[in-house]
């Protein structure tokens, strides 16, 4: 965590649901009691629904940028194509 760069992005954000996620479970036991028993099961523990939260919220929103810049070298080479001269062999 003091490694972690928490301006200018979401990572606040991500630390921040993760731990009250998992901190659900600990302080009200029942929450999860009317879920379906799979729900109970992956949720019921706060080690594992705060690591699945992490995860996900790091997914959706620090993967963005990276999303955004494999679409701007896509469109480059496509456009670097379309650009080239058509070789005619002989």
């Amino acid at each position: 965590m003091k490694q972690v760069e928490f301006k200018g992005n979401h990572n606040m954000l991500v630390v921040g649901l993760s731990l009250g996620v998992c901190m659900i479970p600990a302080t009200y036991p029942n929450f999860y009691a009317t879920f379906p028993v799979l729900v109970q099961n992956i949720f019921g523990s706060g080690i594992l629904s705060g690591s699945i939260t992490a995860i996900t919220l790091n997914i959706f929103f620090n993967f963005k940028k990276l999303r955004v810049d494999m679409r701007i070298k896509s469109t480059k080479q496509l456009v670097k194509q379309a650009v080239e001269p058509v070789r005619i062999i002989k």
